[in-house]
């Protein structure tokens, strides 16, 4: 929404008649004007939805969007460890929602959109990361959700300034893809081939949210090994949306994704026996999120179940690994921590392009297979190329940022149960300026060779761009 340069979104030309029934686009995500949107629910439907967030069941409520009135809408929490991180306040009603217009009207939509996600950007003091790496995907022509800033009132009284999203699901791939038939998933798994038993990819399809054909899962094992042989690639893999959603990942240092330790937080789409990656989940990028192996620790001492435990099972366990550690270790963990935050601001403005990973390299042979390859490789830079000195250095970030500030910049951190104050904001606003100019000079400095792209390389180089004045929110 809030580029004024980058805004359009690419339909096929057979698709005039499924883009003119999906208005949504133009109703909820229209340039320069923020949503409205008032939940009309009961008193003791809301107290249960809260208490029994972590259960995510949908609740009944009536809505109005922009003056448009929809009734008995599904309701329900969102989120993972950001839920976890709300309920953990003990006082906070602020959870992200998920909207369901069908749940209990068949057929029911608003304007075509059949869900929407209302995100309350705990973690992110700015409250546009998310806002401002999509519009990046959208400069470089990756696929990404569609997002616009609203105004939330709980039975006609003010709650809160939420950033809606659109989902990645059924009405994202029609609108992307028109009637083309696809898988979708939304993997935790890190890409790499493991030879063609299916049983090794269950991190892949544990969450799909579209169903493809019987044969759909093969076809992701034959692009995956595809790259680890380096052999019929263009056959199996839309390259240039891997291309593009790497760039954006460096870009954005987001290492609560593939670009870190973690193995989630993107789609995977399977189509005709191709693969493409969408990107998802950014507002804990640039800084916001620190992984000082506290994780890899616990698993490597064999406490985790064999079954799939719920939150309240993962953190009991947690509990009594932490507390059965030594001083000592415990003493190390706390090193490992202040260690990892000291060396955040460097990490995020010299992410090194060429090996853009915190973990190790290995584990990200899907990537790394793809960039050996030269003509790959330059193409991957001309996207980060477009993004540093187009898209940063060129106005269009400066445009996005002049236009989230007239929509929010006086009301957000004003609401009783905001995360941030508006002071907090207006810092935050100001450092992830910074922080992302310097990283563009970097990855410019990179791609022209007189900054080492590598983590070797940078170890033992003194010219990197200074990050020491930069102080990154660590939220």
């Amino acid at each position: 929404m809030f580029s004024l340069t980058s805004c359009s979104d690419k339909a096929p030309a057979t698709q005039d008649t499924k883009v003119t029934q999906m208005r949504y686009k133009d109703k909820l995500f229209q340039t320069g004007k923020i949503n409205e949107l008032n939940i009309e629910i009961g008193e003791n439907e809301w107290k249960e939805l809260l208490e029994n967030a972590s259960e995510k069941k949908y609740s009944s409520c009536d809505i109005t969007i922009n003056g448009e009135k929809l009734s008995k809408v599904g309701i329900r929490a969102k989120g993972g460890s950001s839920l976890d991180d709300v309920k953990a306040m003990g006082n906070s009603d602020r959870y992200s929602f998920m909207l369901k217009f069908d749940k209990y009207t068949d057929g029911q939509n608003y304007n075509g959109l059949t869900k929407l996600s209302l995100n309350n950007n705990l973690g992110d003091a700015t409250q546009m990361k998310d806002v401002i790496a999509y519009d990046m995907c959208r400069y470089i022509d990756l696929d990404a959700p569609l997002c616009n800033y609203v105004k939330i009132y709980l039975n006609n009284e003010y709650f809160g300034c939420y950033l809606a999203v659109e989902p990645v699901d059924n009405d994202f791939c029609e609108r992307n893809y028109g009637d083309s038939k696809g898988a979708l998933y939304k993997p935790f798994h890190n890409l790499s081939y493991k030879g063609d038993n299916e049983e090794d990819y269950e991190g892949i399809t544990e969450d799909t949210v579209i169903e493809g054909d019987k044969d759909s899962l093969k076809k992701v094992i034959a692009a995956l090994k595809s790259f680890d042989s380096g052999e019929n690639i263009e056959a199996h893999v839309d390259v240039d949306s891997v291309l593009k959603y790497l760039a954006i990942q460096t870009m954005t240092v987001n290492f609560d994704g593939l670009t870190g330790r973690n193995e989630h937080n993107y789609f995977l789409y399977e189509n005709n026996g191709k693969i493409s990656l969408i990107p998802w989940d950014y507002n804990l990028s640039w800084g916001g999120y620190v992984d000082f192996g506290e994780e890899e620790m616990f698993y490597e001492d064999g406490l985790e179940s064999e079954e799939e435990l719920d939150e309240s099972q993962w953190e009991a366990q947690w509990e009594e690994w932490y507390n059965n550690l030594s001083d000592e270790e415990k003493q190390k963990m706390q090193e490992a921590e202040e260690a990892a935050i000291a060396a955040m601001p460097s990490m995020v403005v010299n992410l090194p392009v060429d090996t853009p990973f915190t973990c190790e390299l290995s584990e990200r042979s899907f990537f790394m297979k793809l960039l050996a390859n030269n003509d790959y490789k330059v193409r991957y830079y001309s996207y980060l190329s477009k993004l540093a000195s187009e898209y940063v250095k060129g106005g269009a970030f400066d445009n996005t940022v002049r236009a989230v500030m007239q929509e929010i910049g006086n009301i957000t951190g004003t609401e009783k149960n905001a995360f941030f104050t508006n002071e907090e904001f207006m810092e935050g606003v100001s450092v992830l300026g910074q922080v992302i100019q310097r990283h563009s000079d970097s990855i410019i400095g990179q791609i022209s060779g007189s900054i080492p792209s590598t983590w070797e390389g940078q170890q033992s180089e003194p010219n990197l761009i200074n990050s020491l004045t930069v102080m990154i929110l660590i939220c």
